[in-house]
Order: structure tokens, then C-alpha cells, then sequence
């Protein structure tokens, strides 16, 4: 874990004003992408974002597929849309 004060190397152009967080999965057993996150993951950062929203209130959370010119598809869900669900939970 890097701390959150040092630049990353996470996506190019945006490295010196953001903070990258990552989860280990995202490839199901025949190797291809997909979300496979445990509901234990799914809780893990869940909580993890609320925090860094709470200390960065005007930050806007993306998943590195939603940043302009990224030509990935992680994560394998849709960042925007799973927040918008969890957080009115």
C-alpha cells in the first residue's frame, strides 16, 4: 500500500491529483473479465470510498476505464452506478 500523500503511477495525465485504489480479482476461472468481487471486497471498499469522500468531499470517484483515453475495461463494473446504489444504502 502506497500511502495516499505520494504520486502513483495509476492513470496517465491525472497520477499527480488522484488517489488509486485497487482490489485483486477481476478475472473469472476460464480468464476472462469479469467482477469478481466478494461481498467482503464489495463492503471493503465500499467503506474505504466513504472514507476518502468524507475527508475529500469534492472528489469525483472513477472506476480507470471511466477516465478519458483509457482504452481498459477495469474495473469490471460500473464504478458510477455501484456507488450510486451502495451509498443511498
Amino acid at each position: 500500500m502506497q500511502h495516499e500523500d505520494k504520486v502513483a503511477n495509476g492513470v496517465k495525465g491525472y497520477n499527480s491529483n488522484s488517489i488509486h485504489v485497487s482490489y485483486i480479482g477481476g478475472i473469472n476461472d476460464s480468464g476472462r473479465a469479469e467482477d469478481t468481487r466478494t461481498l467482503e471486497q464489495q463492503f471493503a471498499l465500499l467503506k474505504l470510498l466513504l472514507n476518502l469522500k468524507a475527508r475529500y468531499p469534492d472528489a469525483i470517484i472513477l472506476g480507470h476505464r471511466d477516465f478519458p483515453g483509457v482504452r481498459k475495461e477495469c474495473p469490471y463494473f460500473d464504478v458510477r452506478e455501484w456507488l450510486k446504489l451502495n451509498m443511498a444504502a
